[in-house]
C-alpha cells in the first residue's frame, strides 16, 4: 500500500511505497503489507477454477518466498522469465538474494507424470522497478521480472516457450474484454447468523471476463497530456470486480485465437469492510471497520466485502524493454559486475532516459544508474562512459561486498563541498566523493556520488548520497596524462571523456570493468580508481596524500 495516502472507506491500494528518492539509499522501500493476504486480491467467487491444463496453456505460476506458501500470482514470458508485480517483489523479496524466492508451476512436467503436479524453481535474478509511483504515471510501471535457475517444462519440455505480447498501444485497450486470472480472495467477508465472518482465500487460480473502462491513475481520469499507465475494469451485477490476486495476468484474444498478454494485477479501488469491526489503529488504538474509517492494511484485506474496480499495469507497453532485458544477465551476489544497458530500459521510468552521454549532467546520469543497478539487486553503480551501438551504454554495478553507501552532509567533502549535486562539475563532485572516503575509511580507493540529495528539513540539513569503494570494489592507480588524452584536462572533459579514458587505461592494466577519474590532479598525473580486481599482476602504489585545490 502507497504509504501516506488518505484511507476511506477501508481503501484497499495495492502498490509501491511513495518513495522519494534522494541520497544514496537507494533500496526500494517495502510497501505497507503485513502478510501473504494484504498482497492478495480479491477473486471473483461466482468463476470457475482454473485447471492445471489451462494454467499450463496461459503460463499461471506463484510467486513465493523460500519455504512459505504463494504470495503473488505471475505469468510465464518464456521458460525461464517470469513477469509479476514489482510490487509483489519489493515486499517479500532481498533482491541482493534472489534464491530466496521460488517460482511454482501447478501442471505436470513431463509425459510421464501425472496432469497435476508441481514444478518448484528457485529464481537467479530479478528486475524490480524501484521507484514505482502511482501518482507518476508517466515515469514507472509496477512491473518485475524473475530469471529462474532451472526451467519451467511447458508441453514436457524446458525449451521453446514464448507468450505472445499484445500488439497495441494503451489507448486501444479501453473498452476491450479481458480475460484475467489469479489466485487470491475467493469469498467475501460477510456476517453470517451476527457473527462477522473474515474473507477467505483457498489458493486456486480463477479466471473470469471483464471489460475494461478508462485509463486510470488512482480511481481518478488521466488529466490532459498526462500519460495512463493502469487498466481499470469495474465490478458488474453480476460477479465481483477482480480476477486476480498481485501480479496475476490480463489477455486479450485476438481475432486469429491467439491470446496475447496485456498486464498484471497493480491496484484496487476503495472497499467496503463489515460494519462494527474493531481494526487495530494507529499508536495502538482500535477503529471500527466502518466505511470513512481506517483499518491497517491486513485488516482491510481480512474485512473486505466489496471493491468496485482494480487495475493492471500494462506490461506490453514495455515489451521492448522487457525483450532486451530477457537477453541479459547479471547476479546481484558479485561484488562487482560490468553490464550493458539497454537505451529501452528508460522505457520502465522517465528518470532512467539517457541519450548521447556526454551532453548530458554526470548527477542525472548518476542517478538513472542507481536505479538501474538497485532494479536488479545491486547497492550501487557508475556509468564508465561507454556508448556503443544499439544504443547500449556500459555500466558498473555494486553490491554490498564492494563498499557501502551511505547518506552525509556535503561539509563532509572538505574544500570541494556542494549542495546541490545538478548545479557543480564532475570534477568537483569527484573530489568530494574522495574526500568522504578518505576520511569515512582511511583504507578506501575512493567513491562517487549517486547524484541524490535530500534538501534540509526541520533540525535535519541538506545529505548527499555517496559509495565509497572497498579493496574489493576497487583500487586506488593514478594515471599518467599521457595515457588519458584530451580527458586529462579537466577544466574542460565532460564526465563522460573522463571516465572512458580512465576505464580505457584500466582495462589497459587487468580492470575489466574499468575506472573513473576522481578529479584530482597534480603535475603529470590524475586521480584514478580502477573498478573490481585486476585480473593480471601489477604494481599499484600508495595512496598519496590528496592535493589541496
Amino acid at each position: 500500500m502507497v504509504a501516506g495516502l488518505p484511507a476511506t472507506a477501508c481503501r484497499v491500494l495495492i502498490a509501491l511505497s511513495c518513495l522519494a528518492m534522494p541520497l544514496g539509499r537507494v533500496h526500494a522501500q517495502s510497501p505497507d503489507e503485513a502478510n501473504v493476504r494484504s498482497s492478495q486480491q480479491p477473486l471473483i467467487t461466482s468463476a470457475p477454477e482454473i485447471t492445471a491444463e489451462e494454467q499450463e496453456q496461459f503460463g499461471l505460476v506463484e510467486i513465493r518466498r523460500f519455504g512459505f506458501n504463494a504470495h503473488c500470482s505471475g505469468v510465464l514470458l518464456t521458460n525461464i522469465w517470469v513477469a509479476t508485480a514489482a510490487h509483489c517483489l519489493n515486499r517479500i523479496l532481498d533482491r541482493a538474494n534472489p534464491g530466496q524466492l521460488q517460482v511454482a508451476a501447478n501442471w505436470r512436467e513431463d509425459a510421464a507424470t501425472p496432469r497435476v503436479g508441481l514444478q518448484l524453481r528457485t529464481a537467479a535474478a530479478s528486475y524490480s522497478a524501484w521507484g514505482n509511483r502511482l501518482e507518476r504515471p508517466s515515469t514507472t510501471f509496477d512491473i518485475a521480472l524473475v530469471r529462474l535457475a532451472d526451467a519451467i517444462r511447458v508441453g514436457g519440455t524446458p525449451t521453446g516457450y514464448e507468450r505472445a505480447f499484445e500488439p497495441g498501444g494503451i489507448g486501444d485497450l479501453v473498452g476491450v474484454d479481458l480475460r484475467v486470472f489469479g489466485r487470491g480472495i475467493s469469498t467475501w467477508a460477510g456476517v453470517v447468523f451476527g457473527v462477522p465472518q473474515q474473507s477467505m482465500g483457498d489458493g486456486r487460480y480463477r479466471g473470469a471476463t471483464f471489460a475494461t473502462t478508462r485509463q486510470t491513475l488512482n480511481g481518478d481520469a488521466v488529466p490532459p497530456g498526462g500519460f495512463a499507465n493502469l487498466l481499470e475494469y469495474p465490478s458488474t451485477a453480476a460477479q465481483s470486480v477482480m480476477g486476480g490476486d498481485s501480479g496475476g495476468p490480463s489477455f486479450r484474444l485476438g481475432a486469429d485465437g491467439v491470446s496475447r498478454l496485456v498486464g498484471v494485477h497493480a491496484v484496487c479501488g476503495s472497499s467496503d469492510c463489515v460494519s462494527d469491526i474493531q481494526c487495530p489503529g494507529p499508536n495502538g488504538t482500535q477503529v471500527s471497520c466502518f466505511p470513512n474509517s481506517r483499518c491497517t492494511r491486513e485488516d482491510q484485506w481480512t474485512w473486505v466485502t466489496r471493491l468496485p474496480w482494480c487495475a493492471d499495469a500494462p506490461i506490453f507497453s514495455l515489451r521492448g524493454a522487457i525483450e532486451q532485458l530477457m537477453t541479459q544477465t547479471w547476479n546481484p551476489t558479485q561484488a562487482v559486475q560490468a553490464l550493458q544497458i539497454a537505451h529501452s530500459e528508460g522505457d520502465i521510468e522517465r528518470d532512467m532516459r539517457l541519450g548521447p552521454l556526454d551532453g548530458l549532467r554526470w548527477a542525472y546520469v548518476q542517478r538513472a544508474v542507481q536505479k538501474m543497478c538497485v532494479n536488479r539487486g545491486f547497492m550501487a553503480g557508475i556509468a564508465t562512459g561507454g556508448q556503443v551501438a544499439g544504443p547500449n551504454y556500459e555500466i558498473v554495478c555494486f553490491s554490498e561486498a564492494a563498499g557501502r553507501r551511505f547518506d552525509i552532509g556535503p561539509s563532509a567533502g572538505g574544500p570541494w563541498a556542494f549542495t546541490n549535486p545538478d548545479q557543480v562539475d564532475w570534477a568537483q563532485a569527484g573530489r568530494s566523493a574522495a574526500e568522504i572516503c578518505r576520511v569515512s575509511d582511511p583504507t578506501s580507493p575512493g567513491g562517487f556520488h549517486t547524484g541524490f540529495m535530500r534538501p534540509a528539513s526541520g533540525i535535519f540539513g541538506i545529505q548527499v548520497g555517496v559509495f565509497c569503494l572497498n579493496e574489493t570494489g576497487g583500487s586506488w592507480a593514478d594515471a599518467q596524462v599521457g595515457a588519458l588524452g584530451a580527458a586529462a584536462h579537466l577544466g574542460t572533459a565532460t564526465w563522460a571523456a573522463a571516465h572512458r579514458a580512465a576505464s580505457t587505461r584500466c582495462r589497459l592494466v587487468g580492470f575489466a570493468a574499468g575506472g573513473f577519474l576522481n578529479g584530482h590532479e597534480a603535475p603529470g598525473v590524475r586521480g584514478s580508481v580502477c573498478l573490481g580486481q585486476a585480473a593480471i599482476s601489477q604494481t599499484v602504489g600508495p595512496r598519496p596524500s590528496l592535493p589541496t585545490p
